[in-house]
């Protein structure tokens, strides 16, 4: 069961450096959204060996701590982007795009979305049981040779004016302001264009959306296409850093952790061990939004799996989702402050005494989703020859 706490983003060396006890409460705890980047890292290591372990193993490792009914997994950006670009309106609210939606409609005329389990969720059963597939195993290749084939030493040749605007090596600050000025009083067309071309977007597209911008009067591209608006600026920010020798050109692998920060808008939290992205993380993120450094999570829920270990059982024997339906009230667990700081009011909801359903009420509910689940269960049904 996905849970409804604040949501969170990690990427590999979080859920790498937790036991499985540690993982089952951080999945408890918080809504975790799993971006296209953690995916592709996990899978990379389909090609490596550690600790006597082959890459199988150490996939099925990590998979094996991150629960397939615990999870949603966001949209690529790409798709988001695109989609944006083309008139469909994003809500950064900090919750993540979930793909594959039917919208349904019952013979009583009720209506609603169903969604199928997520193919990422499958994926991810199967790599606890070592079980991959071509596709997935050209993924791990694919990622060594991307890695491989990029050359941050081009964004130096490319941008040289910009190291000789600030003539010293300047902080990951300085260089996020000049961004930001370029973004809000930069020539509009000329940055709108540079960072539809920073993100290669398709000819037709870009036709598309510049007309479409002018005919609104050439709005703040912020107020035009906010979720595109953030990639510039993150896409910006990278090529800056390397530009300016803030981020060395030297390892490839700095591209690939840039990228999670594509998705920072879908989630409150962003957690991870990395140096760069504890860095430079904050800077990119909203005043509503944390990051936590992954050693200070890993501390955090093995503080958390000790305390209900220690719980008397009759506590236990009541179920997961009653004696830990909330973080605890008491203490001064970091998960309680930050459902304080992104999930208000959580105190007065977990201090209501625990009302069940009736037999009568659980009835009721069935008998009013009948006629949809009937036709959702005749859509499953339905061969696909396509």
């Amino acid at each position: 069961m996905i849970s409804y706490g604040p949501t969170l983003i990690y990427d590999k060396s979080v859920i790498e450096g937790l036991s499985a006890r540690a993982a089952r409460w951080l999945h408890h705890h918080f809504h975790v959204v799993i971006a296209p980047p953690l995916l592709i890292e996990v899978i990379g290591n389909l090609n490596k060996t550690r600790g006597g372990r082959s890459g199988v193993e150490l996939v099925a490792s990590i998979a094996s701590h991150i629960p397939s009914y615990a999870f949603t997994p966001t949209i690529n950006y790409r798709e988001l982007f695109t989609h944006e670009l083309l008139g469909y309106q994003l809500e950064l609210r900090r919750k993540p795009y979930l793909g594959g939606g039917r919208y349904v409609r019952a013979a009583d005329g009720s209506a609603g979305v169903f969604f199928d389990e997520a193919p990422e969720a499958v994926a991810m059963r199967r790599w606890v049981e070592g079980d991959f597939n071509g596709l997935e195993k050209a993924m791990a290749d694919q990622w060594q040779d991307s890695l491989k084939a990029v050359d941050l030493g081009l964004y130096k040749q490319q941008l040289r004016g910009i190291k000789a605007r600030f003539g010293k090596t300047p902080s990951p600050e300085a260089v996020l302001a000049y961004v930001d000025e370029i973004l809000t009083r930069g020539q509009r067309y000329q940055t709108f264009s540079l960072g539809l071309h920073m993100l290669n977007t398709p000819p037709k597209v870009f036709k598309i959306v510049i007309d479409r911008w002018k005919r609104l009067g050439r709005p703040p591209i912020v107020n035009f296409v906010p979720y595109s608006a953030h990639l510039f600026r993150v896409e910006l920010f990278f090529a800056f850093l390397v530009a300016t020798d803030v981020i060395s050109d030297g390892r490839a692998k700095h591209r690939a952790d840039f990228l999670y920060f594509h998705y920072l808008p879908f989630s409150s939290i962003f957690s991870s061990t990395d140096k760069l992205h504890a860095q430079m993380a904050p800077l990119l993120m909203q005043a509503d939004q944390q990051f936590i450094p992954g050693e200070t999570l890993k501390q955090e829920m093995n503080a958390l799996a000790d305390y209900y270990d220690a719980l008397p059982q009759e506590a236990k024997d009541t179920g997961i989702f009653n004696y830990a339906a909330y973080p605890p009230m008491e203490g001064t667990f970091l998960t309680s402050q930050v459902y304080d700081r992104h999930q208000q009011g959580w105190r007065n909801e977990a201090a209501r005494p625990n009302t069940k359903i009736t037999p009568a009420e659980s009835e009721h509910i069935m008998a009013k989703l009948a006629p949809l689940m009937d036709t959702i269960s005749g859509i499953e049904r339905k061969p696909d020859f396509s």
